[in-house]
């Protein structure tokens, strides 16, 4: 099977800084201090906290933007249905008031497929306690509820891990701010994507492994799609022994492995060193190019002029010519048993051989919070179907 790194993000549930009570936010850091639990019931400070927190409830009304026609049908259609009440326009948007709170994700999932934007108000709750750490100093502090606008994606009564700034006053938490709920990773998860274009010569450069982190501003500036590739490719069927053994030894540049990858940290670019370690453990690594890529491209016109400014700057580029089609990803998809919003997106595969193919086999690594894929971060090919 082919296999190539899609960074596409689909969706995105933060939220920046939200405040309950006003506070600085910043990058906090040990300063060289020695950290120490902190017990004293009269400490003030901002730190990190990470816990699983609750979605309570929704307050039972939408904000929607955008649409036109599409989001009106919508909006008659769930006041027709009962599901909202009214709907009055504000500042530009749409305020949706609904029957209930359990309506409000169905109902912004139907906006969404008319093309517009739908915001919520969610009402958080943190554990009883929370573990807050901050510049020297570890407390444990009594939680809170506060309520957030976000994309309603995630089901009422659910939970979910997430990070923010606490600030901690007199052993409570009394500020919450740079929230945001940390997605969890789903690998090969098996999906047949549908193809929706007829066969075209796609063109792109292929990028020296070595020299991936330094094309990166030329290849942006060019306005190509990046798939800039981390990682470094061995046989499959390596030992679990042989991988940790990897890990282990090259510590300083490995970030982690599983079967077939070894990934690697985005600026490491010393072949002799890593392909000299991972031979000494019987494995036999490939350092695969980072491929740059144009929409709609159907000539080599700007893979030349991108291949041209590589080269003045010294970076071993070349380009790539193959068949492509255009797939889109049905509405959801099931992995480990559960199912997940794909957002139907589509994207350029390799062309099937097969010229009477329909349906591409694609296996799917990704992120997802609560049932929504948020972004996939790489696709192998599979078989073909007709």
């Amino acid at each position: 099977m082919d296999k190539y790194a899609w960074y596409k993000l689909l969706a995105i549930i933060v939220v920046g800084a939200f405040i309950l009570q006003g506070f600085a936010t910043g990058v906090l850091s040990g300063g060289g201090q020695q950290t120490q639990e902190q017990e004293q019931e009269g400490a003030s400070f901002t730190g990190n906290a990470f816990a699983n927190v609750t979605l309570v409830r929704y307050e039972p009304y939408l904000i929607v933007e955008g649409g036109g026609t599409e989001a009106e049908e919508v909006k008659q259609g769930l006041i027709d249905e009962g599901i909202a009440t009214y709907a009055v326009p504000s500042q530009g948007k749409l305020v949706v008031s609904l029957k209930t709170s359990k309506s409000v994700v169905s109902a912004a999932s139907e906006f969404e497929k008319a093309n517009a934007s739908a915001i919520a108000t969610a009402v958080i709750r943190t554990p009883e306690d929370v573990r807050v750490q901050g510049e020297g100093i570890v407390t444990t502090a009594k939680g809170t509820s506060f309520n957030l606008q976000i994309r309603p994606i995630l089901e009422q009564g659910s939970v979910h891990e997430a990070s923010f700034l606490a600030r901690v006053e007199n052993g409570y938490v009394t500020g919450i701010g740079d929230f945001s709920i940390i997605p969890e990773f789903v690998e090969n998860a098996v999906v047949f994507a549908g193809i929706v274009s007829e066969k075209k010569t796609g063109y792109s450069v292929e990028i020296a492994w070595q020299n991936r982190t330094a094309a990166r501003q030329i290849v942006k500036e060019q306005g190509a799609e990046y798939q800039e590739k981390s990682y470094i490719a061995i046989l499959e069927n390596a030992t679990l022994e042989q991988l940790n053994a990897a890990a282990l030894q090259g510590q300083s540049y490995i970030t982690g492995t599983r079967q077939g990858i070894i990934s690697v940290k985005n600026d490491f670019s010393d072949i002799e060193l890593a392909g000299g370690q991972l031979f000494a453990l019987g494995l036999f690594p490939t350092f695969p190019p980072s491929i740059a890529t144009f929409e709609n491209q159907s000539t080599n016109e700007t893979a030349l002029s991108l291949n041209e400014k590589l080269g003045e700057q010294g970076i071993s580029a070349e380009i790539a010519s193959s068949s492509i089609v255009v797939v889109k990803l049905p509405e959801t998809i099931e992995a480990n048993g559960k199912e997940y919003y794909t957002g139907e997106e589509e994207f350029e595969v390799k062309a099937p051989s097969e010229m009477n193919a329909t349906n591409v086999t694609l296996v799917l690594d990704f992120e997802a919070i609560g049932s929504q894929i948020v972004r996939i971060a790489e696709v192998w090919e599979g078989d073909t179907q007709s």
